[in-house]
């Protein structure tokens, strides 16, 4: 991939989070969730003079704050609580004026009156004022975690009117994020600790049965908290949260409901995998996949995040899946890689990884339903992250074709000359004999592996794989890196009798589709002479004529290829070379592969298929080749 210079690349398992998975919205005075209070109030029924909520911002280091301040605190009690309220809420949003009262404990008062008011309309609007509060407030002093008013919101759930509940879970919600954040920072203390009795609190608000809406606010709590703290979200990452969630997933008041719900479940997977299992379970694999293709650009980001750890930690059970239902997951990573989110695209793009990673046989799959032009689409855009996913994904893609090619060159070279790597033969026979996605490749893909009788068509299907994937024009020229080029050259002298011909023509692909590719010519020139052209020109004299005359042809096409290049022109006598230019040396191997290599086979080529029928009838036979090649040379 042409990755921008100025971007920088990060190995697979930093990518797997994107910043946005951990953006959070607000939990009181959420939009989605619920309806905000209304803020309007009657200035004749309050007992002070009215501030504008900027003016007052402005004059909160002064003696005028504190004492508008008192003249609230002592009208909240008054016959004009309600309106008294709503203007204190108007005037609490805004960061200073949150954090003095924050300071000053002016919230603990607040919550102390809970537990002795007796209107309920009150007590919403304290709790909201609560909430309010904690979600402006920056920064919040030990104090206040210490004055209990965690508990006494605890204690307002247990109203039986569902709006004081709502009010109350929303601020327990905004406190314990604060908390959650705390958490992990050594210096906070141990005051902002949230206690396993107040995560059971949070956890039971989600259970069928309670008011949809304050089951959606303590959604939104482990959603939020469980995206920004590890240690309070590891908390929340318990079988019994996971089942609720999925529950919420998969029966929702609402999309935001639904979205919060896959986001929160994305989360916790990521803190504790052993709820992955489960989690699959209970959606349901058919609903997973369809979720993941139909849903908004949220919902999928969070799922294919769950799909991610679940690949990573819990490989066989994806494979098991995919087996199970075979038509489901491919075709949905096809479409969003059509779609237009490029963090999802990024993302889906990890996961290809992931899975090439654990079985190399899921590319073709993949390739099957148009990955591969998505992947190629991918690789022109400039999306930072995105340019960072398709890296990651070419550097998997490299390294199992390398040790995909290892395992072929010792499976043959066991078989044929019984020298090869015993362990590493005895790998690839039992590891593709019990590997499950292996039996269901080579059934629903027989061109793979024509003969299974074949004591080798484990490695002729290997070696069609990595054909099949150089369709992937970003993965060419992973799949055969220059030191790929060696070993490939091992496999096809290998392959001397009739029996090994597929295996041969698989790799004359490769070698096809290397040379197809010219960018990769000067950068491969040192193993192309060394090691691809010899092993080509030594199948001149096969039996099998079309073999002889593919093998002619590319030497003859890669040649002329170096030969068109000003930087390898070279004459064949007097020829002068500059020991310290790179381009002079490889022209000397030109000069002396085809001095001493090619054009002493020339009488046997010609002699053999020249005139035969099969070269009259093909256009690009090999004189056709042979008479370039010379007609360059006698040019020079």
């Amino acid at each position: 991939t042409a990755a921008s210079a100025d971007t920088p690349l990060k190995p697979l398992d930093q990518l797997l989070v994107h910043p946005s998975d951990s953006t959070v919205k607000p939990i009181i005075g959420n939009h989605d969730i619920e309806k905000s209070l209304d803020l309007t109030y009657q200035p004749d029924k309050l007992p002070f003079s009215l501030w504008k909520p900027e003016d007052f911002a402005q004059c909160v280091e002064t003696q005028r704050f504190e004492k508008h301040i008192v003249e609230i605190s002592k009208a909240i009690t008054g016959p004009s609580s309600l309106h008294v309220l709503a203007y204190f809420e108007s005037l609490i949003q805004n960061t200073n004026v949150a954090n003095k009262l924050i300071d000053n404990m002016f919230i603990t008062y607040l919550a102390r009156m809970l537990s002795t008011l007796k209107s309920n309309a009150i007590k919403v609007r304290v709790c909201s004022a609560i909430g309010t509060l904690i979600r402006h407030a920056t920064i919040i002093e030990n104090e206040v975690a210490e004055s209990g008013i965690s508990e006494l919101l605890q204690d307002a759930l247990k109203d039986r009117h569902d709006k004081v509940r709502r009010k109350a879970i929303a601020a327990l919600g905004e406190y314990l994020f604060y908390a959650a954040t705390q958490m992990d920072d050594e210096a906070a203390g141990s005051a902002w600790n949230i206690g396993a009795n107040t995560v059971g609190v949070v956890v039971k608000c989600m259970k069928p049965g309670e008011d949809e809406v304050v089951r959606y606010y303590a959604c939104k709590t482990v959603e939020n908290i469980a995206s920004q703290s590890i240690s309070a979200g590891y908390m929340f990452s318990t079988v019994e949260t996971a089942s609720l969630l999925v529950n919420i997933f998969n029966n929702p008041k609402n999309e935001g409901m639904k979205v919060s719900a896959a986001v929160a479940l994305s989360h916790i997977s990521r803190l504790n995998t052993s709820v992955i299992p489960m989690v699959f379970d209970l959606i349901g694999f058919q609903n997973f996949c369809a979720t993941l293709g139909d849903g908004t650009a949220r919902i999928q980001q969070a799922l294919i995040t769950l799909l991610l750890y679940a690949i990573k930690s819990s490989y066989p059970l994806i494979e098991k899946l995919y087996l199970q239902n075979s038509t489901e997951l491919i075709p949905e990573i096809s479409r969003l890689l059509e779609g237009s989110n490029s963090v999802v695209k990024g993302k889906v793009l990890l996961g290809i990884a992931l899975l090439m990673e654990n079985n190399i046989l899921w590319v073709p799959l993949l390739g099957a339903k148009g990955v591969y032009q998505h992947i190629d689409r991918a690789a022109k855009e400039s999306f930072k992250y995105l340019v960072q996913c398709l890296e990651a994904l070419c550097d998997i893609a490299e390294k199992c074709a390398s040790e995909t090619l290892s395992l072929i060159v010792d499976d043959l070279l066991t078989k044929t000359t019984g020298n090869g790597n015993k362990a590493s033969k005895t790998d690839l026979d039992s590891r593709l004999e019990s590997d499950a996605l292996f039996k269901h490749f080579i059934k629903t893909h027989t061109a793979f592996s024509p003969n299974s009788r074949s004591s080798f068509y484990k490695s002729m299907t290997l070696i069609n794989v990595l054909k099949d994937t150089m369709k992937c024009a970003a993965f060419k020229a992973r799949i055969i890196p220059s030191r790929a080029i060696k070993p490939l050259c091992t496999v096809f002298s290998l392959c001397d009798s009739k029996d090994y011909e597929p295996l041969q023509f698989g790799v004359m692909r490769m070698f096809e589709a290397l040379a197809e590719t010219p960018r990769l010519l000067p950068a491969y020139c040192d193993s192309i002479l060394q090691h691809l052209l010899p092993a080509l020109l030594a199948k001149v004299y096969c039996k099998n004529e079309e073999l002889r005359c593919s093998c002619f042809k590319l030497v003859c096409d890669v040649l002329a290829q170096y030969m068109s290049d000003k930087k390898y022109i070279f004459f064949l006598i007097g020829s002068i070379y500059d020991p310290r230019s790179s381009s002079s040396a490889a022209s000397k191997a030109i000069n002396e592969l085809i001095l001493k290599q090619l054009f002493p086979k020339y009488g046997f080529i010609f002699t053999c298929l020249l005139y035969t029928s099969d070269a009259a009838d093909d256009m690009q036979c090999v004189d056709l080749g042979g008479r370039r090649i010379i007609k360059k040379k006698k040019q020079q």
